[in-house]
């Protein structure tokens, strides 16, 4: 791997449930890791949903094997927008980890 490919800095974003005094319960991401990565465009596709044209995007990022688990629930903060983790690949051989995304349609 070339540490040199790492230019972006991106964050990423874990969920906290929380209950509220009605009993409903309520989702917050709060901030816990921030790193430098390679990213790379993976796809774009245009979708109609529901008479609305979206353009999903989906985009890989390239980061150093964390010292921690990243699993498909945390968010990726990257450039002002949030991206949903679809899979989290290990590569042993060069020590990172590639994390495949998609942009969350807000």
């Amino acid at each position: 791997m070339q540490a040199g490919r790492m230019q972006q800095i991106i964050t990423l974003w874990e969920p906290k449930t929380t209950r509220t005094a009605s009993g409903a319960e309520s989702t917050v991401y709060t901030f816990f890791y921030e790193c430098r990565a390679a990213v790379a465009y993976k796809s774009m596709d245009r979708v109609n949903e529901n008479g609305d044209i979206f353009y999903s995007r989906g985009i890989t990022f390239e980061i150093r094997t964390p010292f921690f688990d990243i699993d498909e629930r945390v968010q990726v903060h990257w450039h002002c927008k949030k991206y949903r983790i679809i899979s989290v690949e290990p590569r042993f051989d060069n020590q990172s980890v590639v994390i495949y995304t998609e942009l969350i349609n807000e």
